[in-house]
């Protein structure tokens, strides 16, 4: 995740979807650590990131992008959807370690390349979208 995320910023510049995909997943591991917390009255280890960090921060990209910002929720949700299924497919792998499917080595394979499946899936979706309504909108500056 620490090659991907910062990777995904590079293609933002012609295509939002991308550079806004690992919110979604940023967003998702927030939520359920969070939800994990609660359920089990107890501290878990991503806890204290996904309340302070993780939630607040991807509501606060939605809110930036979406409602006071030009781009539309298609769009934007269609970036949190590929973070969010990133994230179940990071547990399926999960699953298949502790299933005895793949060993240390496989799991290791495994989490390297779905480090960048948030940006392969915003790709994939992108498709789907007219080329415009992806493309960064300037920021204009404030005259005195």
């Amino acid at each position: 995740m620490w090659f991907g995320a910062p990777l995904a910023a590079y293609p933002c510049r012609r295509n939002v979807l991308t550079g806004l995909s690992f919110w979604g997943l940023l967003l998702a591991n927030g939520l359920l650590h969070a939800a994990g917390g609660v359920a089990a009255g107890a501290y878990n280890t991503g806890l204290w990131s996904s309340v302070f960090l993780f939630v607040p921060l991807s509501l606060w990209v939605i809110y930036a992008c979406t409602i006071r910002g030009p781009y539309s929720g298609k769009v934007v949700g269609a970036a949190f959807g590929a973070g969010a299924v990133t994230h179940v497919l990071l547990f399926v792998g999960y699953g298949f370690y502790k299933n005895g499917v793949i060993g240390n080595a496989g799991l290791l394979v495994y989490a390297a390349v779905i480090g960048f499946a948030p940006i392969i899936l915003a790709v994939l979706v992108s498709r789907f979208f007219k080329p415009e309504s992806l493309r960064p909108v300037p920021v204009q500056q404030a005259t005195a």
